[in-house]
């Protein structure tokens, strides 16, 4: 079955641009990745879970105003860590970038790849949400993370600021899904353009 919004086939393989990077570059390149100790157990990075604890939050009204359904759904409480990893085997998720680059993004594709190892899949979703449509999406590789590890910007898959509210949008999202097997999609942007992805 072809991606309802395509007219024509995706070829069977994308291939990126070769990234050249600056010297400067290739010097923040050779520093390690920082990771929170919350995911380090035993030494190795692992996926934790996170829980409601009795600390609540109250915040300002403007806030309240435009996060009226999370605040509904979780009374603004706070969340704890738990002390022992999940156990995730055989997950295959996609993250996209959505709306103006930021500093922190390849970091985020860089900590979620190493927190996924080698049992599990990471893709990555090209050009956004439009990607997302449009079924374009590569396996994050080492490689991958290698060449953007500790520098800014979105370059590693690209951006855009597309809104994903028609049926036939949604329609061929679910195609990729299917496509793909994912079990989940992680959006990395800003409340304002992740509000917009899921209006």
């Amino acid at each position: 079955m072809n991606n309802p919004l395509n007219k024509t086939d995706n070829d069977a393989h994308i291939t990126l641009k070769k990234r050249t990077s600056s010297l400067f570059e290739q010097a923040c390149q050779k520093r390690p990745l920082q990771i929170c100790p919350q995911f380090i157990y035993k030494n190795k990075i692992k996926p934790v879970y996170f829980k409601a604890n009795d600390q609540v939050l109250n915040p300002s009204d403007d806030i309240q105003n435009k996060f009226t359904q999370t605040i509904l759904k979780h009374k603004n409480q706070l969340l704890s860590c738990s002390s022992k990893p999940l156990s995730t085997k055989n997950v295959t998720c996609a993250v996209l970038f959505s709306g103006g680059p930021a500093s922190g993004g390849h970091n985020v594709i860089a900590g979620i790849h190493k927190v996924f190892g080698k049992e599990n899949t990471l893709y990555g979703i090209l050009n956004g949400p439009k990607g997302l449509i449009e079924g374009t999406l590569i396996k994050i590789s080492e490689e991958k993370i290698a060449s953007v590890l500790n520098c800014g910007g979105f370059d590693l898959l690209g951006s855009d600021r597309t809104k994903i509210k028609t049926s036939q949008q949604i329609e061929a999202v679910k195609h990729t899904v299917k496509q793909f097997n994912l079990d989940g999609i992680i959006i990395i942007g800003g409340d304002d353009q992740t509000q917009m992805l899921l209006c």
